[in-house]
């Protein structure tokens, strides 16, 4: 195929059924080469029609010949997936007080262009008619921030207007040499194991909504530093619920388990603390990603990661993964120490900016954020 002047592209949204499915084979390459196809397909049906209610805007773009724009069948040269989330970014009001900005952070992933249509910026090109997107839509559908995660290092995002951030993650092995993970003994720890309660579908909206309450009360805090701005994406449980869809579908139709996962998280009963851990389960990547903790000492952060650690060996899974706890709770807790992400570096774009110069910190970056 001969190559196009990528002055003579396009990007449009995926809305025929013909070009969502030609994108998901497309993407069966990287993420699906150990399916077989019809079971790709459904997992991808799966994805692109759960209905995650108002406000999530899912979209599916592609980038094709202008001269092809509107023909359901056009050839697409390179592809990415979006969807918004609701955020909260510190400011100050116009009485100079502490105050959280209502913001709209467009999640971006599975950006992928074919084998064969590599080596002609298709993929730079799409990205860079994206941001223009976000940054130049119209006032209804604008976007405050663009959120990714890379898997070929910073430089190609960053040349495009993305900043990489700082991406550390703890991989908690669930068993050694044969053995399950042994956590070390805490030193100068008095307190006695606290009971613990499984969080499911049943009371995970409140997990949640208590978790956002918390968070808000966080970000006011930290507002009154003048030097620098905080932004939160924050959690939902429909996402959560979106997870643990995925992977019963995994479970039960790739490695046909008869069993059905229930547990997305477990929290600590009793004293006024909100202490909890949520996950999800990887069986295809054999991981169990932590997508939201909350802890207040380190006895209570050490009971979720061995929570966390049982669940995972319950369903054979052989690691833990979670992003961005402080290293030297990491080492305490687990005798482990944080490493440098290199296969999901959180990259953040900020539109609409305002003239606002000061340094921009995202200050949850856990597994949540995936979509």
């Amino acid at each position: 195929m001969s190559s196009y002047s990528l002055k003579d592209l396009s990007l449009v949204r995926a809305t025929s059924p013909a070009q969502i499915r030609q994108v998901w084979l497309s993407n069966q390459v990287q993420w699906g080469s150990t399916l077989d196809t019809d079971l790709w397909l459904d997992m991808a049906d799966l994805r692109t029609h759960h209905d995650f209610g108002p406000g999530f805007g899912y979209q599916i773009w592609v980038l094709v010949p202008t001269a092809q724009a509107h023909d359901p069948n056009a050839t697409i040269l390179s592809a990415a997936h979006t969807f918004d989330r609701p955020g909260y970014l510190t400011t100050r009001d116009k009485e100079d007080t502490p105050a959280l900005k209502d913001v709209r952070v467009a999640n971006v992933l599975c950006v992928f262009t074919p084998v064969h249509l590599r080596g002609h910026g298709y993929g730079k090109h799409l990205m860079k008619l994206l941001w223009e997107h976000f940054d130049l839509g119209e006032e209804s559908t604008k976007t405050d921030f663009s959120f990714l995660y890379s898997a070929i290092g910073p430089k190609f995002y960053e040349t495009l207007g993305w900043k990489t951030l700082p991406s550390i993650e703890l991989c908690i092995p669930t068993m050694d040499d044969g053995n399950v993970f042994e956590f070390p003994t805490i030193q100068h720890s008095t307190s006695e194991p606290s009971p613990l309660e499984d969080i499911t579908l049943d009371n995970l909206q409140d997990v949640v909504d208590k978790d956002i309450s918390l968070l808000t009360s966080d970000l006011l805090s930290m507002a009154t530093n003048r030097n620098n701005r905080y932004l939160a994406i924050l959690p939902d449980a429909r996402c959560i619920k979106r997870h643990l869809k995925e992977a019963q579908f995994i479970t039960q139709r790739v490695f046909h388990s008869q069993k059905s996962i229930n547990r997305v998280g477990a929290r600590i009963l009793g004293g006024s603390d909100d202490v909890f851990i949520l996950w999800s389960h990887r069986p295809q990547v054999q991981l169990l990603l932590i997508l939201r903790l909350r802890y207040t000492t380190l006895s209570q952060l050490q009971a979720l990661l061995k929570e966390a650690v049982q669940e995972a060996i319950a369903w054979q899974i052989p690691a833990v993964s979670i992003y961005g706890v402080d290293g030297y709770h990491v080492a305490v807790t687990t005798g482990l120490l944080n490493q440098e992400r290199v296969g999901a570096l959180s990259c953040l774009g900020e539109f609409r900016t305002s003239g606002e110069m000061c340094p921009i910190e995202l200050i949850i970056d856990e597994g949540f954020i995936w979509r």
